[in-house]
């Protein structure tokens, strides 16, 4: 089993034995490493396979924000307040639904 923090990293949980399959498709390599042997597993093709149907644009993105996340740079004050006052402004539509 994979746990994510409230910082949105991963680690494993004890018992299962796809967690580090799973780790392994969610770990961000450098360009480099394209070369390197990766596991012939399920779930590193399958992630593979779907990366590569997205645009390229969509593709950039999710490696910017993986590599963001890895290198403790994507959690800000800035996008934690949005985030915040995101789910404050739908809590608050749920209370008092004549704001709908």
């Amino acid at each position: 089993m994979v746990h994510f923090d409230r910082f949105g990293k991963h680690r494993s949980l004890p018992g299962n034995p796809f967690s580090e399959s799973l780790e392994n498709a969610l770990t961000v390599r450098p360009l480099t490493s394209r070369l390197t042997p990766v596991k012939n597993d399920s779930m590193t093709l399958q992630f593979a396979k779907e990366l590569h149907r997205l645009p390229e644009e969509r593709r950039q993105l999710i490696f910017r924000v993986r590599r963001q996340i890895a290198e403790g740079n994507y959690d800000t004050p800035e996008r934690f307040r949005a985030a915040l006052e995101a789910l404050l402004d739908q809590h608050s539509q749920l209370d008092d639904p004549s704001e709908e």
